[in-house]
């Protein structure tokens, strides 16, 4: 397995991190912040993949915390925060719904344990979708493609999700 750490501090970062199988990220009092805007601040591919103890900050440009891809197994992200992502001033992702974390269809064996997701905020509308309203989420599982099943076996205990918005019909 590998193993990435980071001490205390900092981390700007201008670009998607992808974590892949056989992985074990975690930290010290390290905050992982965006330093432009974005589509996915991290994002998590394979089996067998561990996130834990460390501060994700999207600084309110980056679309999203954390993508669970489809197809990955066995993840688990625990002692974490997921703070300040909304949607990017520039297209193509200005009026895309802003998520914590997004798990994708087809994923399986998923535990979140003692998260914190907060600070989650749409400013335009979230038309592409359909909606045509503004809409935020703190977590969504859902199939990201027509041609991905459904995800299986996700669980999220022991966590907080405050300051999403706005909120539609179905929160």
């Amino acid at each position: 397995n590998k193993k990435i750490f980071f001490p205390e501090g900092t981390y700007s970062v201008s670009d998607t991190l992808t974590i892949k199988e056989n992985t074990d990220v975690y930290g010290s009092d390290a905050v992982i912040k965006a330093k432009k805007e974005g589509y996915t601040l991290l994002r998590a591919y394979g089996e067998n993949i561990t996130i834990r103890d460390l501060n994700f900050d999207g600084s309110g440009f980056v679309l999203r915390g954390l993508t669970v891809m489809s197809g990955s197994k066995n993840v688990n992200i625990h002692s974490a925060e997921f703070k300040h992502f909304g949607q990017p001033s520039s297209k193509p992702y200005s009026h895309s719904t802003p998520i914590g974390i997004r798990i994708e269809g087809g994923v399986e064996n998923v535990m979140m344990d003692q998260l914190i997701i907060e600070d989650v905020f749409a400013k335009n509308i979230s038309s592409h979708v359909g909606w045509n309203h503004k809409v935020a989420r703190g977590i969504l599982i859902s199939p990201a493609l027509e041609t991905q099943g459904g995800s299986k076996n996700i669980t999220i205990q022991n966590s907080s999700i405050r300051k999403i918005g706005p909120k539609d019909d179905g929160d």
